[in-house]
């Protein structure tokens, strides 16, 4: 099917360079005879203007009578061959053309598959040729590229045997160069959907990367086809997070988008003080812009704010800092972690749980796995626990520690104030999951 496609490619590219050859001779052959015409015409009018008598004027009649006709044969042939050289030329472009799409589809497909399994493309080595039986791990990309070839895409392989060295499309920069494509294309068909609803909501939140540079995430959220859609956008850097200057790049980027401020109808941030400020926030520099776009503070920010607020409580505090140093404890030893998958082993075979979770440190609601694990394992922590104390091998430090882990853990306080904190975030981690989904209407919310 492939080749029957090519051919079919290749004749409708013929039919067309043929329908403008013919237009292009058409168009010349008139140029050549109106202008020989026009000199015709213009050597007439000289000569008849030298002569003042009806014997000149004769004369004049005779010499014209004798002018040679114009032989136009060699210009024409010129012409043909020019017509004839630009149309093989087209023809081979095409046909050029065509190959290079053949040899770029493998390497676009595989940066899919990257891009859809979340891999990294790039490895240590990137550079190069393209080794063959190499021991070397030269990242996701290329070894994709080597299985192909294995697996037999003899156009990927001849490609890759023939081309010049600038010329492999498989270098870094055409890596970007293709994931730009990628991203481009994705984008314009969000834009359309978006344009195609009419009216839609911004999704505006900040956040580092790991090289603690602030960044601005845009996602918009729209109605297509009777479905509640929220799509990301995109990142964009950020040097100063004042209300005004967030709000002057929300709007340049969706201008840069395509997307008129006028169907905006709504707003969802944090509360923090530069987005939610009633007079410098971004809501507020947006509304005095678009009236109508409804500023909504997020519903699951709100709930986290509250449990947090409200874990401020002395004793929820202190067991929540109890519970993250004994998972520390544990965690920072492989002696001390193969002591608690023993004892687990012995006390509850039939626990699926071989490692402590780590309590978050940022979203409070998150935390419900972490405590529930603690609460389910408690018998075997204390166990392990107690035994460290008791141990003659461990060193004096890690004794005393276990012994104050131990100690705290114990009281009736920790126990009573565990149980409430797991009854606690077994309510509201599905309100948080429920709060979070697109599909739920802002009445419900």
């Amino acid at each position: 099917m492939s080749g029957t496609k090519n051919d079919s490619e290749l004749t409708e590219s013929h039919r067309k360079r043929d329908r403008s050859v013919s237009t292009q001779r058409s168009l010349m052959s008139y140029f050549l005879k109106k202008t020989r015409s026009n000199e015709f015409q213009d050597r007439s009018e000289t000569e008849h203007s030298e002569v003042n008598n009806e014997e000149n004027v004769s004369s004049a009649s005779t010499s014209n009578d004798n002018l040679a006709p114009v032989d136009d044969s060699y210009n024409s042939a010129e012409l043909q061959n020019v017509v004839d050289n630009n149309v093989q030329k087209n023809l081979f472009f095409d046909a050029l053309d065509i190959e290079n799409r053949k040899k770029l589809i493998p390497i676009i497909n595989t940066i899919f598959l990257c891009g859809r399994q979340n891999f990294p493309l790039r490895g240590h080595r990137d550079d190069g040729d393209l080794i063959q039986n190499s021991v070397n791990n030269e990242g996701n990309f290329r070894e994709l590229l080597k299985f192909r070839i294995d697996s037999g895409d003899d156009v990927l392989k001849k490609h890759l045997q023939n081309c010049p060295k600038n010329a492999s499309f498989i270098s870094k920069t055409t890596q970007n160069d293709l994931i730009d494509c990628c991203a481009s294309v994705i984008l314009h068909k969000i834009v359309n959907a978006v344009k195609e609803s009419k009216y839609f909501s911004i999704l505006v939140d900040e956040t580092s990367d790991i090289s603690s540079s602030e960044q601005l995430v845009l996602c918009i959220r729209y109605v297509f086809h009777d479905k509640v859609q929220e799509d990301f956008l995109k990142l964009v850097i950020v040097e100063n997070a004042s209300g005004f200057n967030l709000s002057k790049i929300i709007l340049h980027q969706l201008d840069d988008l395509g997307l008129n401020i006028k169907y905006l109808r709504g707003q969802g941030y944090d509360g923090g003080a530069n987005m939610s400020g009633k007079y410098q926030g971004v809501q507020a520099q947006i509304l005095k812009i678009q009236h109508l776009a409804l500023y909504t503070h997020c519903a699951s920010h709100c709930l986290n704010l509250s449990i947090s607020k409200a874990c401020s409580v002395v004793l929820i505090r202190n067991v929540v800092g109890n519970i993250q140093e004994v998972i520390t404890f544990f965690r920072a030893s492989p002696k001390r972690m193969l002591l608690l998958k023993t004892t687990l082993m012995k006390v509850l075979p039939n626990s699926k749980s071989f490692r402590l979770k780590s309590v978050c440190e940022t979203r409070w609601i998150e935390r419900q796995d972490a405590i529930l694990q603690f609460l389910e394992l408690y018998d075997v922590i204390i166990n392990c626990l107690d035994e460290l104390v008791n141990s003659n091998e461990e060193i004096t430090l890690t004794s005393s520690k276990a012994n104050n882990l131990l100690n705290s853990m114990l009281k009736f306080e920790f126990l009573i104030t565990l149980q409430v904190l797991a009854e606690l975030f077994s309510i509201t981690l599905p309100l948080s999951k429920q709060l979070q989904n697109q599909n739920l209407e802002y009445f419900q919310s």
